[in-house]
């Protein structure tokens, strides 16, 4: 009689759950089709372009799209009896709070987006068949045979090979021990992977951020630059100018240098940025790039150092005759290489001072 009661309530709990999912999966539908419609309208953008930019991102429908064929996927399991009753002691709890964050769509900004539809693909595979989990292992097989460029990942094939030998007739062997195996290694799995994303999102972000900050600062110090060059070649003030051109021609050549390299630097140990020779940067190698403005100081200093060098006589610069001193582009090219190039200033820097032990 127990026994019946409770399976009356999992009926009445199952119907009840699939009646939200497929209201879920019909508003985020009709929401995909109006957001297209909106991607296509002109005067969505003009009245309203922040939202209209975030509704027909890409990024964001692709997410929201993965999100509608899981839902839809559920549906099929909870619909069926013969699929359900697998899962009658499956803890319904986070499937119920997924479906209340995906009420209202239209609100979901991309990231949150992005972040449901991990969490939908883990639903998926709580609630999955048998057949379901042996496709996710198989894909996740041929996967790791793809992957080039980890070199720890032996282990995990061993263990997803182990699983998939068990798979026979429908069923991971004779009891459910071994699909609960499955699922458990597929669910730790796809944890582990949203938690790598969520990461190189961070990354992805922190970098975007401070490279938006090194260009204010480029177009700042360009302008000085610009200003300086002009008014050196035009007024004729060379003595006072010139070594002004040739800090602020190192501040651009830095600040330039610092970004350019920030923006190649890969962030995902699969990127073949630089044809791999340099590692991943992580978010506390990316917090270090926050202090852009220093780049100014440092390459305005360079430029001026070089720029006495050569002015000076220290040491001549091959194939050039006009005097630093007395020629505006050469003492710009001087503290922009300066700047943008380490090998090139403490090259320079290193002769001198073995010149100046020599002397001695």
């Amino acid at each position: 009689m127990v026994r019946e009661d409770y399976h009356h309530e999992y009926e009445r709990d199952t119907k009840s759950l699939v009646e939200l999912i497929r209201e879920r999966h019909k508003a985020l539908l009709e929401h995909l089709n109006e957001a297209e419609q909106r991607g296509r309208r002109l005067k969505d953008f003009v009245i309203r372009p922040n939202n209209a930019s975030m509704l027909s991102d890409p990024v964001r429908i692709k997410n929201l799209g993965e999100i509608s064929d899981h839902l839809h996927s559920m549906l099929i399991y909870l619909s069926s009896a013969e699929k359900t009753q697998p899962n009658a002691g499956l803890d319904k709890a986070p499937l119920y709070s997924l479906l209340d964050e995906i009420k209202d769509p239209e609100t979901l900004s991309p990231e949150s987006a992005w972040e449901l539809s991990g969490r939908a693909q883990v639903e998926h595979t709580r609630l999955g068949d048998a057949t379901h989990l042996y496709i996710l292992l198989k894909a996740e097989l041929e996967s790791n045979g793809n992957n080039k460029t980890t070199s720890n990942m032996n282990f995990l094939r061993a263990d997803l090979e182990n699983l998939l030998c068990a798979y026979e007739e429908g069923e991971f062997g004779k009891t459910s021990a071994r699909r609960k195996e499955a699922r458990s290694f597929l669910l730790d799995l796809q944890q582990a992977r949203h938690h790598e994303y969520r990461r190189d999102r961070a990354k992805m972000r922190i970098r975007s951020k401070y490279l938006r900050f090194a260009g204010i600062l480029l177009s700042v110090s360009l302008l000085v630059f610009c200003a300086l060059y002009i008014a050196a070649s035009s007024l004729g003030y060379l003595s006072i100018l010139l070594p002004l051109l040739a800090v602020s021609s190192g501040a651009t050549g830095s600040v330039l240098s610092r970004a350019y390299k920030l923006s190649r630097q890969p962030l995902l140990a699969s990127d073949k940025t630089n044809g791999g020779n340099d590692p991943p940067l992580g978010i506390r190698q990316l917090l270090a790039n926050r202090i852009f403005w220093v780049q100014l100081v440092i390459g305005g200093t360079v430029g001026l150092a070089l720029f006495l060098v050569f002015s000076g006589g220290l040491i001549s610069l091959p194939g050039v005759d006009d005097d630093v001193a007395q020629n505006p582009t050469i003492a710009a090219i001087v503290g922009f290489l300066a700047g943008f190039s380490e090998p090139f200033s403490l090259g320079t820097l290193d002769r001198v001072a073995g010149q100046v032990s020599n002397s001695d």
